[in-house]
């Protein structure tokens, strides 16, 4: 479960997540797209899948491997869209400004874009008894 008190700008994070979606959407078999959010530790990790045409899967894991983080910071081809990247830019860059990464996984079936961010919560402070403050005016 995600704690709703995280402290992170959560715009910058919508703008990301908006980015991942609609590569997914660009890039993918035009079916099913899935996200998923995972709270650990002080991080926050969004994940998007997408399911991909498995002839042009295998080609580029074959150019490319199953880590094609590499990618993100370049102009490449993929499926029937060419990129200029600006996207990917965009992306990398609200998850630096928050602290965090990105990364990209190829898998025969799907493709996995993992966003993972700072996300520290709130600290509390547990005082054991009451305080009392006096202001004196002379």
């Amino acid at each position: 479960m995600v704690p709703r008190d995280l402290l992170l700008d959560w715009n910058l994070l919508w703008h990301a997540l908006c980015n991942a979606l609609s590569n997914a959407r660009k890039y993918g078999d035009g079916g099913r797209i899935w996200v998923e959010l995972r709270y650990a530790d002080g991080r926050l990790a969004l994940e998007v899948c997408n399911g991909v045409d498995r002839g042009a899967q295998a080609r580029l894991i074959a150019s490319h491997g199953e880590d094609a983080t590499r990618l993100l910071h370049g102009r490449i081809e993929g499926g029937s869209a060419m990129s200029t990247n600006l996207g990917s830019r965009a992306l990398l860059a609200c998850a630096r400004l928050l602290g965090g990464d990105v990364s990209l996984r190829f898998a025969p079936d799907q493709t996995r874009l993992r966003v993972e961010v700072a996300a520290p919560r709130p600290a509390t402070a547990a005082l054991s008894e009451s305080l009392v403050v006096w202001f004196l005016d002379d």
